[in-house]
């Protein structure tokens, strides 16, 4: 098993060492695995991701390159670069993204600045901003109809929130 992830600062492909909560998904058939642990890897000799919280539907190629409608680059969260990768391996869209709302931005100013910093549209930058959370992320493994939409992942999360919950109070 691997965990292949972008921690805010790289990403990082490694032999799993560490306990996690994980659903195996069959999304990605297993006799599919090589190809993708293949594109993860071009993904990281390629990529360049900024920690922001954006999601615009993009994705990376399967030459690890950044593919992305909007002009403001390889800015994502962790789960909008497992989306980048999973979409550009895919070649549709892993999560129905536009189910999720505009969330409040971590601070009043934070939009504002981002947009000064790279001379961007405040009203493009928020059209595109969302936040799609892990466990969100995870529970999305249960669905192999793509894309998976929030209201299915939402209808698990309970369940999927209370065996972690049981599960992290046990050890």
């Amino acid at each position: 098993m691997y965990e292949y992830h972008f921690n805010g600062l790289r990403i990082e492909l490694t032999t799993n060492t560490t306990d996690y909560f994980h659903i195996v998904t069959e999304t990605i058939p297993q006799e599919e695995v090589p190809s993708f642990i293949a594109h993860c890897r071009n993904i990281q000799k390629k990529a360049n991701p900024q920690y922001g919280f954006f999601y615009p539907g993009s994705s990376y190629d399967f030459h690890g390159n950044h593919q992305s409608k909007t002009d403001f680059g390889e800015y994502m969260t962790c789960v909008g670069f497992c989306l980048n990768v999973m979409k550009g391996f895919l070649e549709e869209d892993y999560l129905a993204y536009l189910d999720w709302d505009n969330l409040p931005f971590p601070t009043n100013a934070y939009l504002q600045r981002f947009a000064s910093l790279r001379e961007l549209d405040i009203a493009d930058i928020n059209a595109h901003h969302r936040r799609i959370t892990p466990i969100e992320l995870l529970n999305s493994a249960l669905f192999s109809q793509l894309p998976i939409r929030k209201s299915s992942i939402d209808a698990e999360l309970p369940q999927v929130q209370q065996y972690i919950d049981a599960a992290l109070g046990a050890s």
